[in-house]
């Protein structure tokens, strides 16, 4: 798995607001499996775009895809708020996160499907600086 995906994993397991709502043994690397005690996230994939170089650094967006499970669409609301509040700095061996720069959250629960509970996407972009 990637280190930044292992860095954000890290930064949450360290946030005692974000633990209160996902306990930390409730945060994956990889998507969630089905069948995962609810509430839970996945940290899914990340993607990297946009080098800049300048005289002494060189900076880059990352952009996280996490997927997150939970009972009620207001702990998914309450999770995308918290995330946005708290976790917007990381550090992995490659790059380390300046700040949260956006997130977008879409929360829906398929009608058709037998599975009754809530799932969030939430793309996170981060401004980083390559170490």
């Amino acid at each position: 798995m990637s280190s930044v995906l292992g860095a954000v994993k890290t930064a949450w397991a360290a946030d005692s607001e974000l633990v209160a709502l996902v306990p930390g043994s409730r945060v994956f690397l990889g998507p969630p499996n089905p069948g995962s005690a609810l509430t839970c996230v996945g940290l899914a994939s990340e993607t990297q775009r946009g080098l800049i170089h300048t005289s002494t650094n060189q900076y880059v967006r990352i952009e996280v895809e996490a997927l997150a499970q939970a009972e009620t669409e207001e702990t998914l609301e309450t999770l995308a708020d918290k995330i946005r509040q708290r976790l917007h700095t990381w550090e992995s061996t490659r790059f380390r996160a300046i700040r949260l720069a956006s997130i977008t959250a879409r929360i829906e629960r398929s009608e058709d499907s037998p599975i009754r509970h809530w799932v969030g996407r939430f793309n996170l972009e981060y401004d980083a600086v390559r170490l």
